[in-house]
């Protein structure tokens, strides 16, 4: 009777059931406050993601791979990269369900809804290689989408203001062709048939399309430091067509007038081109063995050339000696004696000729051999 009457006692005493239930109600609240960043003792995939900009990314953001929710960001913290360059420091905890994770995998940061809350959202990669529990994954793998307020910030008052414009003169470009535009559409009915197999091989895997935008992106990106020099580029632009505008009549008229008869005399010459290029192209073709061993001769011939270099200098007394003795023949081949002794030679049977005191004296007899032999 005594044990039972202590037991009645203790789950009687409000005191302590209030305590239990407040006890009870802090660890509920703690858990749903937690949710997102997953339970207490739960194992996690950890991963360590570099991006160049957190792009108002909070803790305890959602992490999505194919729509699916996959995890949360534990933590973001400021970092640099090896060049010193500042980057937020992105620490995941994702089930471990999904590990591991390709090498290749990309992280873009999405916007999640028009009030701007962000998430993570992880495509998977196709390497055979995985990234292990607590990898980082490094910058060139991250990327962020353009917010909605950054494309409503490029509609400045002048933006606002060109495009008002732009619709004006397409409403006065398309009055009065509705006729026009309908058979134009009827004219696209066969391009949409050739489409098809054009889309076929545009949404193949093996074109990827989705690399030629990455691409894209980077090219952009690449030209974003120098845009204030494009701007710079279009302002002059405008400069120096407003200079031309002063000479397009007559003289930029006359110039696309005469570009089409231009242009056909290229084509009616071009028949009496094809054979030089034709012979250029055999050229080049016969030189191309002579070029392929270029990497091998170019350094003797670079050694040649260099002896040439050192050895001509000691040449040119040489050389002056030559001219000399050429300009001394010259003179001598235009004496009278000589070309005298030439006109009696023409014409004569072959023999010796000597210039004796002045005089051209031929000996038009053979030399006889003598008992002596040749």
């Amino acid at each position: 009777m005594t044990d039972r009457r202590r037991e009645r006692s203790v789950f009687a005493n409000p005191v302590l059931i209030g305590a239990v239930t407040v006890l009870v109600g802090i660890v509920a609240v703690f858990l749903a406050y937690n949710a997102n960043s997953g339970l207490p003792f739960v194992p996690k995939y950890t991963l360590r993601v570099d991006v160049r900009d957190a792009n108002e990314l909070t803790n305890g953001a959602e992490v999505h791979m194919g729509g699916a929710l996959v995890g949360s960001v534990s933590s973001i913290s400021a970092a640099r990269d090896a060049v010193g360059r500042p980057i937020a420091v992105l620490t995941l905890a994702l089930d471990k369900r999904i590990e591991p994770l390709s090498v290749d995998s990309s992280f873009i940061i999405r916007l999640k809804g028009a009030i701007g809350l962000k998430y993570l959202d992880v495509i998977p990669g196709r390497s055979p290689r995985t990234l292990l529990d607590g990898a980082a994954v490094p910058v060139d793998q991250t990327a962020a989408t353009v917010d909605l307020d950054q494309v409503l910030s490029t509609y400045d008052p002048l933006t606002r203001l060109g495009v008002r414009a732009t619709t004006a003169g397409y409403a006065t470009g398309l009055t009065g062709r509705g006729a026009d535009l309908n058979d134009a559409i009827r004219a696209f009915v066969p391009l949409f048939g050739d489409l098809r197999p054009v889309m076929r091989n545009l949404s193949s895997p093996r074109t990827d399309l989705a690399g030629f935008f990455h691409g894209l992106e980077s090219f952009a990106g690449a030209a974003a430091p120098v845009a204030r020099d494009q701007a710079d580029l279009y302002a002059h632009l405008d400069t120096t067509f407003t200079a031309l505008a002063s000479v397009a009549v007559p003289f930029l008229q006359d110039w696309i007038s005469q570009t089409p008869p231009t242009e056909a005399t290229v084509i009616a010459q071009s028949p009496t081109i094809r054979p030089f290029v034709t012979d250029t192209a055999a050229l080049f073709a016969e030189l191309k063995p002579g070029f392929a061993t270029l990497p091998q001769s170019s350094p003797v011939l670079a050694d040649a050339f260099a002896a040439g270099t050192r050895n001509l200098p000691a040449t040119i007394g040489l050389d002056q000696r030559l001219v000399s003795l050429s300009r001394t023949l010259e003179r001598y081949g235009q004496t009278d004696a000589v070309l005298q002794g030439l006109d009696r030679g023409a014409g004569k049977p072959p023999g010796l000729a000597v210039a004796i005191g002045g005089e051209c004296v031929a000996l038009h007899q053979p030399v006889e051999r003598s008992g002596l032999g040749a």
